[in-house]
């Protein structure tokens, strides 16, 4: 699918790209397919002037196969950023646990100065303020997410929002 980016979209323009895992964890297991991360890597490239791609996300030392997977990304060129799950108890229950939303909100923030569009691959609510304050510097955003993970809020105030439903064909695993 080739974007349809709207007018006031630079495309040319510098570009930040910052991924929330745990949110792209729930889309995978709502989408027909797996994103393919090298074809997202390049798809997003053909459309933007990507200057990185950060992957925010919770690992657990011990998973050999998470940490597989991290290495796999950074090999591709995404730079990721980390940090170790808690486990913490409630009850008789102990879960485990690592938002790095935080992370990335100050992250795009600090960063602003180095692009003008920012890509989002998230649909989480908790997002939206970020995205008004970047909108406010002048920040163009576009949110990538699916059905059932995009909060209304974000939905409503990107400037561009891109479904993954309708990219299959060109980042399924």
């Amino acid at each position: 699918m080739k974007l349809q980016l709207p007018a006031h979209i630079n495309p040319k323009a510098k570009t930040s790209v910052y991924i929330d895992a745990a949110n792209m964890f729930y889309t995978h297991k709502t989408l027909r397919y797996k994103v393919d991360f090298q074809k997202l890597y390049m798809y997003l490239g053909t459309f933007f002037s990507v200057r990185e791609i950060k992957y925010y996300t919770g690992y657990n030392p011990r998973l050999g196969r998470q940490l597989k997977f991290l290495a796999k990304l950074e090999s591709l060129g995404y730079k990721i950023i980390r940090k170790p799950v808690k486990r913490i108890s409630v009850g008789k229950k102990t879960i485990e646990k690592a938002n790095v939303d935080v992370e990335l909100a100050v992250d795009a923030i600090r960063e602003k100065a180095l692009y003008e569009n920012m890509i989002l691959l998230s649909g989480d609510s908790d997002f939206s303020y970020l995205v008004k304050v970047l909108q406010e510097e002048g920040k163009k955003v576009v949110v990538f997410s699916s059905r059932g993970h995009i909060s209304k809020e974000l939905a409503d105030l990107s400037d561009y929002l891109v479904n993954f439903e309708r990219l299959e064909n060109e980042l399924a695993l």
